[in-house]
């Protein structure tokens, strides 16, 4: 029974190696096919936009030869009529007068907008002054503690942050250490 089962087996992996073969060949001769088919794509497209070109070079040329019959024949129309001379020289001049112009008014209008940003600023800082003075003179009326005290709160609480077990009393220890930090120098944020 075993020489028969090997006989089998031996047929088997025979099959498998021709049909692999067979596989490998079909493969390499559709990659084949495929590589031909995509150079001779990038020929054509080549040929095509070299083609573009060409075109797109034949219209520049051709805007410009109609740019210039148009210009010919404004001429011509002009000697034929006077009055249209003085039309287009006026609408030639006034056009060019405008593009003089243009940069002359740009800078105005950044002066301008620079002056209208200053005065706001100027009128900000005014309103600003009085807010100050204002809260100057309500701070007057509070008790206020030497900075000596609020340091020292501030190192007991460091001290307690280290001392207490639980996340949540750590926690409350450094907000209040955040708090006197922002009394002790003002709003300013630390970089960490």
């Amino acid at each position: 029974m075993i020489p028969f089962a090997s006989f089998f087996q031996s047929k088997k992996i025979s099959w498998q190696k021709a049909r692999e073969e067979k596989w490998k060949k079909e493969y390499l001769s559709k990659e084949l096919e495929h590589v031909d088919k995509l150079s001779i794509l990038e020929r054509k497209k080549a040929d095509l936009d070299d083609i573009e070109k060409r075109i797109i070079d034949r219209k520049i040329e051709l805007e410009t030869a109609n740019k210039e019959l148009k210009e010919q024949i404004r001429l011509m129309e002009a000697k034929a009529k006077p009055d249209s001379v003085w039309i287009q020289a006026f609408g030639m001049g006034f056009s060019k007068a405008w593009d003089m112009s243009l940069p002359i008014m740009s800078d105005g209008i950044e002066n301008l907008k620079e002056k209208i940003r200053t005065k706001a600023i100027d009128d900000t800082l005014d309103g600003l002054e009085s807010t100050i003075e204002k809260r100057i003179e309500r701070a007057k009326l509070f008790d206020l503690k030497p900075v000596n005290e609020v340091i020292s709160k501030k190192e007991y609480f460091q001290n307690l942050k280290n001392s207490v077990k639980t996340e949540k009393e750590k926690e409350k220890c450094q907000h209040y250490i955040e708090a006197l930090d922002w009394l002790i120098n003002g709003n300013v944020s630390k970089k960490d």
